[in-house]
This record gives structure tokens, sequence and C-alpha cells, in this order.
């Protein structure tokens, strides 16, 4: 019988913390311990408290003793230790080649003495004392700022995409594009492209898991190819998953949601909050349509529809991330969360709403740290300067967030920049 479990280990619990399933790669049979490549390990009890937010970074190289084929025959300190701690029902603990201390219970028919148990007790002491390299409740968090209300969120373990739009299209002919943009002009009667190349250089086909607030061109566009060349889970609304289905991204890669939905995966979990969009246009602007079936692909920039407006709260192990793809909320929606990181809508629109800042920084019990998003001209390659923009929009609003909440931290972001907060 075995019972396989990712143990890690908590400096503030002092003990082993039961995590996750781990694969099986020990083998038993006519008595022996058949030891598979790459393999340490060490015996122990099998009581343990449960902390799934702690993380193992490294094990001590005194209890990782290579495993003898045998148990019964005592060959060095290694087949010594088997011998000592070998009771008839209990669990081993061992640790995997990636740095996994994990344990199997196990049943088996040779007796054992009270003394042998006692022993496998104090090895399990011994291993708990022996000071472990770690970095529980501080493993570091990266930001990095993808442009418009896109970014790439990683603990090391999970990688998220928000709203990832890297195409970054040289939009009509307004003030927003520069006659130093030398690239095509697109047209929102255009049918979009994606520029792969420039996603291909800049997106980890690791990625995990995408969420999208809503289904504009400039935070879904990028989505399908993403999404085929990375497999990753994406979480966003109906409308969003319709386009997603007739670019062909296959069913189990998507998750409609509406708002209200709290998911937890492997190592992450997420919120899904309803939201409103921007008060565009003077504060004109509403767009109730919603794509109940699957639109003809592709679509043009101006089919790219709203479909509802999201925030999520995404929890990683030692963070949790308060993401915003407009400068507007349901401040009811966000009563009683808090977190740690809040990327919060920041551009002119949000100048029409009544004590923006302040309501938001009150609501979400004024973050340790804000970051500034959605607030670019997305309408200009990444190798334009948006100094401009910066202060004109984010300087203003650190300053304002510093009135309200001195503690908060500000931090103006740069695009293709990483934040690391530990």
């Amino acid at each position: 019988m075995f019972l396989d479990l990712t143990l890690l280990f908590s400096p503030n619990l002092q003990t082993l913390c039961i995590a996750s399933v781990t694969e099986t790669i020990f083998k038993f049979g006519e008595g022996k311990i058949r030891r598979s490549k790459g393999v340490s390990y060490l015996y122990g009890v099998s009581k343990v408290m449960i902390n799934p937010y702690a993380r193992l970074k490294g094990i001590p190289t005194r209890i990782q003793s290579a495993a003898k084929n045998n148990y019964s025959g005592s060959s060095g300190s290694d087949g010594d230790i088997l011998n000592q701690v070998h009771p008839q029902n209990h669990s081993m603990w061992y640790i995997t080649s990636d740095k996994k201390l994990t344990f199997e219970t196990m049943i088996h028919n040779n007796a054992t003495s009270t003394t042998t148990i006692q022993g496998a007790f104090l090895l399990l002491l011994f291993a708990l004392l022996v000071p472990f390299e770690t970095t529980a409740q501080t493993d570091p968090i990266n930001l990095k700022y993808l442009g418009t209300a896109g970014w790439e969120i990683t603990d090391g373990t999970i990688r998220v995409l928000v709203d990832p739009y890297i195409t970054r299209l040289k939009l009509g002919t307004g003030p927003g594009v520069s006659p130093d943009d030398d690239r095509e002009t697109v047209m929102r009667d255009d049918y979009f492209v994606s520029d792969t190349l420039q996603i291909d250089t800049l997106i980890s086909t690791t990625t995990d898991f995408i969420l999208v607030h809503h289904s504009h061109f400039d935070h879904l566009s990028d989505v399908p190819y993403i999404a085929r060349i990375t497999g990753a889970k994406v979480i966003g609304t109906e409308t969003t998953c319709n386009i997603l289905r007739a670019y062909g991204i296959p069913d189990d890669q998507l998750y409609p949601v509406k708002g209200g939905e709290d998911y937890q995966f492997e190592n992450f979990s997420v919120r899904v909050i309803p939201s409103i969009h921007s008060a565009l246009n003077a504060k004109h602007y509403i767009d109730n349509r919603t794509y109940s079936e699957v639109p003809e692909a592709p679509l043009k920039v101006s089919e790219f529809i709203e479909g509802g407006s999201l925030m999520f709260l995404a929890r990683f192990a030692n963070h949790d991330v308060l993401t915003m793809g407009s400068m507007n909320f349901v401040e009811r929606e966000l009563q009683g969360i808090e977190t740690d990181i809040l990327l919060a809508g920041v551009n002119s629109s949000q100048l029409g709403l009544y004590k923006y800042n302040e309501r938001l920084l009150a609501v979400t019990n004024n973050p340790k740290i804000i970051i500034p998003t959605h607030w670019d001209n997305f309408r200009l390659p990444y190798r334009f300067s948006q100094e401009e923009r910066a202060a004109e929009k984010l300087f203003p609003f650190r300053d304002d967030v510093k009135r309200l909440s001195p503690k908060t931290k500000v931090i103006i972001p740069v695009h293709l920049g990483t934040i690391t907060i530990k």
C-alpha cells in the first residue's frame, strides 16, 4: 500500500509539511527496496502537520544518503541507517533528484521491535533540526510588465499571463500613433494578425494560466496564438472562450466564468471578481454585446468586443495579486478582499470617477504594494519612450497614493521590465 506525497519544510512550524502528490519512485518486493536513479531517502514516522504554503528550496547533504538495494544487508553508514529504522508499518521519507522530500506509507511482513520504531522517530527529529535552506514566506514573486494591462507573473512554480497583448498594432491615424513608427497602419475594420515573431521572443512556452479581464483586442487578440503554443489554461468570460474556440483552442484549456467563482488548482488559486469597464467616451461608453455562440474567425479588430469585464485575485504560494484590466471597479464586489499586491488601472478615464483613488485604496485595505497598469500608449512599439505618459498619469497617481496611504509603495513599471517582490 503506497501513499505518495511531497513534503515541504516550514521554518516557522519546525516540521515537515504535506504539499502535493508526487509519482511513485520506489518499488518493493521480496523484502528489498530497489532504488531509482537520482533518489536519496531517510525514514521517519507518518504524522505530519499540513501547511500547503511552505516550500522547500534545498536539502542538506547530511541527510542525502545513498540508498542500498537490500535493507537487511548492512554495508557502511547508509546500510546502517536502513537497518535501524525499518519498522513493520511506517512511512519512508526520501529525497528526489529535484530536491523534493517525499514519503511513502508501506506495509510488509518483517517483524520489528519498539527500539527500531524509536530509531525512526529519532532520525525524523534529526532531519527536522537540520538547518534547511528555505525561502518559505520569503520566496520572491516576479512581475514582468508586457505593456497595456499585460503581465507575466511567476513565483518560480507557477507562471501566469494576464491580458498578454504583445503585437501593439499601429492602430488608426490619430494622435496616439507616431510619425516615427514605420509599421503598417491597421484600421479597426482590418482583420487582426498577431506578431508571432514578437510573441515567440517574449512569451515562455511553460506558461500555466492566462487570465483575461475582457475581450477587447488590447486584452485578448494575442491570446489565441499564445494559448496554442503554450497549452495554458485560459480563464475568462463566455465571450472570451467563444472567441478562443473560433481560433481552435480546445475546451479542456478553457474555463468560462462570469464572476463569483473561486477555483483551486495545483499550487495556485484564483478568485474571479465581477467588474465593469472604464468609463470611455466621456462616460458615454456602454457595450452589452456578447458572443453566446462561437463567432467566425479570423476576427476584425472591431469584432473583439468587451463581452463583460472581470477582475482576478490570483493567489500564489506567498503572495496574492489583485488584478485590474480597466480603470473602474464594483466596490461591493471587493469588500473583504485583501491583497499585498494590487495591479491598479491608471489612466485618464479614472479622472471622471468619484474619488477613484480614495475608494480603491479603502476597499482594498491599503495594499502594501501598488503597481499601475493599463497606463501606456499601446499603439506604440516597445522601443518607443513612454516617459510622457508616465509623467502625465503615473506620477500624479503615485503622489496621491502617498497622501492617502503613506505606507503603500507605488512601483512604476517599465516595458518588459521585471519587478521582484520578496
